[in-house]
């Protein structure tokens, strides 16, 4: 029998470049290194929007770059982005700070650790774990204490699928994380199943039904 791997602690950017992969990996490689470059691009002109034709300028110069994996590309995109702060005068605090402050368009902020995807055309509505991912080098012990707040934050989603019109639509939670790849019970516990779990990635997405979780996060009684 073999024996059970423990979960190697990962970055917060070893997290965000795993779970990018796994959902771009019906993309061409060079249309996943186009996607990370458009995404770091427009994520930095909404914070820094003072900035725009530098930041642009290096979208560009980072176009014709050759990046033998994802990793690489993170890098360099840091790397330029980080250089053009300093010279601007903006330090690398201040920077994070901004950056974490941008709320991407059909993003939502829920409670203290989640924020979640909402497509109005799509009938599922998706968890992302920046909360979670962003603790100190990513430890997976910070999991178990951060399990009642990730709780609280599911019932005031469940709420708002009671009360918000937006999601009136919404069919499914989903959850797509490497995270849930380490420790899958930290969704399996508040009813989430486990659909996929790629070992190419090592990244897991879970799911649950509106119905389902309802059930999970009963309307609090007065």
């Amino acid at each position: 029998m073999d024996e059970m791997k423990t979960p190697r602690s990962k970055t917060p950017t070893e997290r965000i470049i795993a779970t990018a992969r796994y959902e771009m990996r019906h993309l061409t490689l060079e249309q996943q290194f186009e996607k990370i470059i458009e995404s770091k691009e427009e994520e930095t002109k909404t914070a820094f929007p003072e900035l725009t034709p530098h930041i642009e300028e290096i979208s560009n110069e980072l176009r014709k770059g050759t990046y033998a994996t994802h990793e690489e590309l993170y890098s360099a995109c840091y790397a330029k982005i980080l250089s053009l702060m300093r010279g601007a005068g903006i330090s690398e605090e201040e920077y994070h700070q901004r950056v974490e402050n941008i709320m991407p368009a059909g993003m939502r902020r829920i409670g203290k650790m989640l924020h979640i995807r909402l497509d109005q055309d799509s009938s599922e509505v998706d968890i992302d774990f920046i909360g979670i991912s962003d603790s100190p080098q990513g430890d997976l012990s910070k999991l178990a204490g951060a399990a009642l707040a990730f709780r609280e934050d599911l019932r005031i989603l469940a709420d708002m699928l009671r009360s918000d019109p937006d999601f009136k639509n919404i069919k499914a939670i989903s959850a797509t994380s490497s995270i849930l790849y380490d420790r899958p019970e930290f969704v399996v516990r508040a009813g989430f199943k486990i659909v996929d779990r790629n070992d190419e990635f090592e990244v897991s997405k879970a799911i649950i039904s509106r119905e389902d979780f309802l059930k999970q996060f009963p309307e609090k009684k007065e």
